[in-house]
């Protein structure tokens, strides 16, 4: 991908630029170390910044321009090496340590848009939303029945025991497969801020993920817990894992893509872990020895619940990623 620019809009988000030029909204990670001179918060953005899009990340002042200042070339990914082309690797390396931790942040604050494992019952005593009376806060209906956007008001049933108040925020979710006698699969769709809590509650869509809909799931929205940002460093005899849901079904996801992996909390997966996912290979002869398991992909643990870990992939994928994979973490934070 030949390097080239974006000037932020209003309502502009990494993961819907990412989408819209990376083809796949998880690799927003992407679009974030390429501007780590401009972007401080990747939850931020402000109407008027020059976003660079491709390219090798440039060092602090260096990516991204600010608005009013000259947007110079950059080079590096998308550019030929030995006839291959080279395309950017969110995988952390020795050498980009504090890039690295940075990126790490970035993947623990966005946690909250990951699938993740609920139970098979759903979500204990979550909320849901029951109307769309209003839009952009006038008395205008929703341009389409039942869809939410963003700042849509909403009328809301509030999650039961939890102690919510105007301005707090609540996430809404949708429901993708159940995985049997394991748990079921929770998609976030979008953030609401709460405007009221009389009367069954309202609330305003302020940041959306995926479509959100009439009678989606709407549950507190989850406080990352605090880890350390720093580089996992490697580690021997890890825990090992499987995979267990793939986000798309894609056989070849790209860096940023979430994956589901086994063993929930308590049972040896800590967030920050880095599982390297492999694939066995059968020997090529009769009892001979069975071959060292050949790695396919990286991994970050970002959230451990109850049925399972939510994961984001950090590396290119070389091989395809199957249900049932196992992996081992190879490093973990310190």
């Amino acid at each position: 991908m030949a390097p080239t620019t974006h000037t932020v809009k209003r309502g502009d988000t990494l993961w819907d630029l990412a989408a819209r030029y990376l083809g796949n909204p998880f690799r927003w990670p992407e679009l974030y170390r390429w501007n780590m001179g401009l972007i401080q918060d990747p939850d931020l953005t402000e109407p008027g910044w020059v976003l660079v899009i491709g390219g090798d990340p440039l060092p602090a002042g260096g990516a991204g321009q600010a608005p009013g200042e000259d947007v110079k070339a950059t080079a590096g990914a998308g550019a030929e090496q030995g006839g291959r082309r080279v395309m950017p690797d969110v995988t952390p390396s020795p050498e980009s340590g504090s890039a690295a931790a940075s990126l790490w942040a970035a993947r623990r604050r966005a946690a909250e848009r990951v699938p993740y494992l609920a139970d098979l019952g759903g979500v204990e005593g979550a909320g849901r939303i029951v109307a769309t009376p209003t839009r952009n806060g006038s008395q205008m209906v929703a341009t389409v029945p039942g869809l939410v956007q963003r700042f849509d008001r909403v009328r809301l049933v509030l999650p039961e025991g939890s102690r919510v108040a105007p301005g707090m925020s609540l996430l809404t979710l949708r429901y993708g497969p159940t995985l049997k006698g394991i748990g079921r699969v929770a998609i976030p769709t979008g953030i609401l801020r709460v405007l009221s809590d009389s009367a069954g509650g309202t609330a305003e869509l302020v940041t959306q993920f995926d479509q959100v809909a009439t009678d989606q799931v709407v549950v507190p929205a989850w406080t990352t817990p605090a880890v350390k940002d720093s580089m996992p460093t490697p580690v021997g005899g890890g825990p090992s894992t499987a995979v267990l849901w793939i986000a798309g079904d894609a056989l070849l996801p790209a860096p940023g893509a979430a994956i589901l992996l086994s063993r929930g909390s308590g049972e040896g997966l800590r967030v920050g872990d880095q599982v390297t996912l492999a694939k066995q290979v059968r020997p090529s002869r009769r009892r001979a020895p069975m071959p060292e398991p050949v790695p396919i992909a990286v991994a970050q643990v970002v959230r451990v619940t109850r049925a399972g870990a939510s994961a984001e992939l950090l590396s290119e994928v070389r091989g395809a990623i199957a249900v049932g994979m196992t992996g081992y973490v190879t490093a973990r934070l310190p």
